[in-house]
């Protein structure tokens, strides 16, 4: 809850592996619901399907 984790595979465009952080001030709404706030990011690019892990 709060919470979401986006990410891409190699085949988007990665290349090299890289986590990020977001902390919002302001929630963000998924699809514009207030049952879907996210106030925190963590954003992950993995460049296999193993390497992340």
């Amino acid at each position: 809850m709060g919470i979401a984790l986006p990410h891409a595979r190699p085949e988007d465009g990665v290349n090299q592996l890289g986590m990020s952080f977001l902390k919002c001030e302001h929630p963000v709404y998924l699809m514009e619901d207030p049952k879907h706030e996210i106030n925190i990011f963590i954003v992950l690019a993995a460049i296999d399907n193993e390497t992340h892990l």
